[in-house]
C-alpha cells in the first residue's frame, strides 16, 4: 500500500509502500458486493496511520535487525500468504530518459518465499502492465491466470464506470 501523502509526489518515481496483509472477501456473492467490501477496507487501512507505521517499523528493524532475524522475518510473514496483489500507480505523463521518450515500463515482480502467486499491475501514462509469478506447483498456466484477469478486469471496470454514473447523476 502507497504511503505517499499526495499523488502529486508520483513525479518522484520513487516508492514509498508499507506492507499489509488484507483477506479477500470470497465468501461474498456478487462482483459488486466483493469490490464494495475490499474498497471500503482498503479506504480505512489508507485513511488510517497503520500504513505509515508499519513501514516506518519495517524500516527501523532493516536497519537495526541483524541480516539472518530479517530473513527469520520475512519467512514468518511469508509463510502466512498465499498470494501477492500490487496495484502500483506510476507517472502520469510519459518521461524522457537521454532526450528520448520512455515508450514503456518492464514491470518486474519478485518471487517471495512459498508464495504460489504474485501478480502486479503498474501503470504508465495511461497504460496498466501486469507482471504475474506463478509457483510451479499451481495447476494452471500463467497465460489462464492473466486471461482470467483481463475478464474480471473488464468487470470492475464497467462496475467503475456505473458507479461513476451513479454519482453524477447520469452519463459522463
Amino acid at each position: 500500500m502507497s504511503v505517499r501523502t499526495n499523488l502529486a509526489s508520483l513525479a518522484d518515481l520513487d516508492n514509498q509502500l508499507s506492507v499489509l496483509s488484507v483477506a479477500l472477501p470470497t465468501g461474498l456473492p456478487s462482483r459488486r458486493r466483493r469490490l464494495a467490501h475490499l474498497h471500503a477496507l482498503t479506504s480505512r487501512l489508507k485513511d488510517s496511520t497503520v500504513p505509515l507505521g508499519v513501514a516506518l517499523l519495517t524500516t527501523a528493524t532493516g536497519a537495526l535487525l541483524p541480516r539472518r532475524l530479517l530473513e527469520a522475518q520475512a519467512n514468518f510473514l511469508c509463510h502466512r500468504a498465499t498470494a501477492v496483489v500490487t496495484n502500483v500507480p506510476g507517472p502520469v505523463h510519459r518521461r524522457r530518459f537521454a532526450g528520448h521518450p520512455i515508450e514503456g515500463i518492464a514491470v518486474l515482480v519478485p518471487a517471495v518465499s512459498s508464495i504460489g502467486m504474485v501478480l502486479s499491475t503498474f501503470t504508465y501514462g495511461e497504460v496498466m502492465s501486469v507482471g504475474l509469478v506463478l509457483d510451479e506447483g499451481i495447476p494452471c498456466r500463467a497465460d489462464e491466470v492473466l486471461e482470467a484477469f483481463a475478464r474480471e478486469f473488464e468487470k470492475y471496470e464497467a462496475l467503475a464506470a456505473e458507479a461513476s454514473r451513479e454519482k453524477v447523476g447520469g452519463p459522463l
